[in-house]
C-alpha cells in the first residue's frame, strides 16, 4: 500500500509513503479529516482475510482493545505501520473477514459467514448495537449480512433476505425523515 495526501501524523503527506509492513492487501477503507481535525483511521483486509489498522483511535474505532493513536512516521519519512489487530467478539473472524469500511470514529468489518462486526464512537446510535461506553473491541451487530457500507456516522448492511437496515445519526433525516431520532 502507498499512500499519500497531506494532514497530521495520521496521515501520509504530500509525496506518497509505503504502508512499510503490508502486502497483498485486497481491500482498503480510510475515513478522516472530521470535526476540524487532520486525523485519518486507515483498516485493510488482507489476502488472508485478516484486518489491520492504523491512524486514529482515540476513540476505540482500530478495534485493537486499546483508544489510542498507531503508526506514527518513521524517522521523518511519513512510513506509516499497520500497528492495530483488531480484536472480535467471535474468535473465528479474524482470517475469515471479507470487507472493512472506517467511517467517522467507528469501523465496520463483515466475515464470509455474514456476520457484522463495529468498534469505535458509542453516540447516535452509529455502532449498530446498544452502548453506553466505547467499543474498543469489534462487537457483533448482526448476521444474515451479504454487504455493508458507511458514510460519516451512517451505517448500512444489504441482508440476504435483500432488505436493507440502516443505522446511526439521524438528526437531519439522513437515514429517514418518519423521525428524527438516532
Amino acid at each position: 500500500i502507498v499512500q499519500w495526501g497531506f494532514g497530521s501524523w495520521e496521515h501520509a503527506r504530500k509525496t506518497e509513503g509505503i504502508v512499510d509492513n503490508i502486502t497483498n492487501a485486497t481491500q482498503i477503507s480510510i475515513h478522516g479529516g472530521y470535526n476540524n481535525s487532520n486525523k485519518t483511521t486507515t483498516c485493510v483486509i488482507t489476502s488472508d482475510n485478516h484486518s489491520v489498522c492504523w491512524g486514529e483511535g482515540s476513540d476505540g474505532q482500530l478495534g485493537d482493545g486499546i483508544s489510542t493513536d498507531c503508526g506514527a512516521g518513521v524517522s521523518n519519512t511519513y512510513q506509516k505501520t499497520a500497528c492495530a489487530v483488531p480484536v472480535f467478539d467471535d474468535a473465528t473472524a479474524q482470517g475469515n473477514l471479507k470487507k472493512v469500511r472506517v467511517g467517522q470514529k467507528s469501523t465496520f468489518w463483515l466475515d464470509n459467514n455474514g456476520k457484522v462486526y463495529s468498534a469505535g464512537i458509542c453516540d447516535s446510535g452509529r455502532l449498530g448495537v446498544s452502548c453506553s461506553s466505547n467499543h474498543t473491541t469489534a462487537k457483533t451487530v448482526m448476521t444474515g449480512v451479504k454487504d455493508i457500507d458507511v458514510h460519516s456516522s451512517i451505517a448500512c448492511a444489504h441482508k440476504n433476505d435483500n432488505t436493507l437496515h440502516c443505522w446511526g445519526e439521524n438528526s437531519g433525516n439522513q437515514i429517514t425523515d418518519a423521525n428524527s431520532n438516532d
